[in-house]
């Protein structure tokens, strides 16, 4: 299972700013490491309309993640 620290309402907060963009074409995975128990990854996604956001999240020992950052390439 996910959690996220500001679950939902960060969901909103994000989808707000891209309005009709949200729509995924790809999402590829650019890197992923390993940094004291905490796994970093950085994703890129690509939405219909072609935007490009780069989007990072940090993942705890259990698997969840602990953290979530988008940002436009």
């Amino acid at each position: 299972s996910f959690r996220t620290e500001a679950g939902p309402e960060r969901i909103k907060q994000l989808k707000g700013p891209l309005g009709n963009e949200a729509g995924l074409k790809t999402f590829e995975l650019l890197t992923a490491e390993n940094a004291g128990g905490t796994e970093r990854r950085l994703y890129r996604a690509v939405l219909a309309s072609g935007m490009k956001v780069r989007v990072n999240f940090a993942v705890d020992a259990e698997g969840k993640i602990a953290g979530a950052n988008v940002r436009l390439e």
